[in-house]
């Protein structure tokens, strides 16, 4: 999805520290497909963006918890 970014000019960089997300439960892989989808849509139709830097951050062995950052350099 982020390199959907691309096509339209934008300058993305991503950083994956994350175990394999083919383990997660089917259910929160969609939630994150759809949290993404819903975020690039809003940086391309409102943002007026150049650059959008991605993190996404999960180790299962220290934590449940799995994180993503998405900071555009757009509007508002």
């Amino acid at each position: 999805l982020l390199d959907e970014l691309k096509h339209d000019g934008l300058e993305v960089h991503f950083i994956q520290e994350a175990a394999p997300l083919d383990k997660l439960p089917a259910h929160v892989g969609l939630q994150l497909f759809r949290v993404v989808q819903e975020l690039v849509a809003n940086i391309r139709k409102h943002a007026q963006a150049t650059q959008v830097q991605a993190q996404l951050s999960y180790d299962p062995a220290e934590s449940p918890l799995l994180r993503l950052y998405i900071e555009d350099d757009g509007i508002g």
